[in-house]
């Protein structure tokens, strides 16, 4: 089968058009079923517009992060998120030994820091006066080794914690649609 002109399919080298072509998905009013934009209600929009402003902080922390450690420490730190995957998998580990998820932020957190202490100790600390491509090179492979060790310890699957009873709840949008507390603490 091949493709003919006019939105068509050759059948035995005969162009045939399509009997009802489809509309495009954002079309107005467009022939068959109804657009995208019909079907989209303000609940829906409000929990995609909160799903995103969610997203949006956790990748302003994460890049204000990393901003503040070469404006300070004057270091391009390119695995500063792989730190921050290092406490939240041991948030997670420490969860699962002490069944409480407050404990284990407050243990992963120190850890986490003192981990990053002893990196900068061994490694970092002799590229400050160095040019900003060894800076780049050396923690980009420390992004390498973290994942490859993230792989091994903790394994490749997806891990989760229970929500703590205290923002375990929803908030009602519509009848149909609520929005978990706990995404509007964090």
């Amino acid at each position: 089968m091949q493709k003919g002109g006019r939105g068509g399919f050759k059948l035995g080298g005969q162009a045939r058009p399509l009997e009802n072509p489809p509309s495009p998905p954002f079309a107005k009013g467009g022939t068959g079923s109804a657009s995208i934009l019909d079907k989209m209600d303000f609940a829906f929009f409000l929990i995609q517009l909160l799903n995103g402003l969610q997203y949006g902080l956790l990748l302003f922390l994460v890049a204000s992060g990393l901003t503040l450690i070469f404006g300070i420490m004057g270091i391009i730190n390119l695995a500063h998120g792989s730190f921050y995957m290092l406490g939240a998998y041991l948030a997670w580990s420490l969860a699962g030994l002490t069944g409480s998820l407050v404990a284990a932020i407050l243990v992963a957190v120190p850890l986490t820091v003192l981990f990053g202490m002893a990196l900068e100790w061994l490694l970092i600390r002799r590229l400050y006066e160095r040019d900003h491509l060894f800076q780049v090179l050396l923690t980009y492979g420390l992004i390498l080794v973290f994942e490859e060790l993230r792989s091994i310890v903790w394994g490749d699957d997806v891990h989760g914690v229970p929500v703590p009873e205290l923002l375990n709840a929803s908030i009602r949008l519509t009848e149909n649609l609520s929005y978990p507390v706990y995404r509007l603490f964090i």
